[in-house]
């Protein structure tokens, strides 16, 4: 007799939240159970998103990289400056002193 009790109490709260209910069911069949699922669209969105952002820093560092080779091919002393400060080469006979400041140390 319990049982039956408790069963027409479980119709008379599933007719009393019925639309609840179904709005509950259709978000999960729609966040979780669906094969296109929302949070999988979000997530590749996102990749994409970060992906552009590659894609303009790596057009950006090409367009610097290519502005260098011009410059390195027009220009006859670029070479030579570029050589002396990143790779610290001299010419024959001379002597070069490397002085570095305190802050660029730290």
């Amino acid at each position: 007799m319990e049982t039956k009790e408790t069963f027409i109490d479980a119709l008379k709260f599933i007719a009393k939240h019925k639309y609840s209910l179904t709005l509950a069911f259709f978000l999960l069949w729609l966040f979780v159970l669906g094969t296109p699922t929302v949070s999988f669209s979000f997530k590749k969105d996102r990749e994409i998103k970060e992906l552009r952002k590659q894609i303009h820093a790596y057009e950006t560092e090409t367009e610097q990289n290519k502005a260098m080779l011009l410059k390195l091919k027009t220009e006859k002393g670029t070479v030579e400056r570029i050589a002396r400060e990143r790779y610290f080469m001299q010419k024959d006979g001379e002597v070069v002193y490397r002085i570095e400041d305190e802050k660029s140390s730290k």
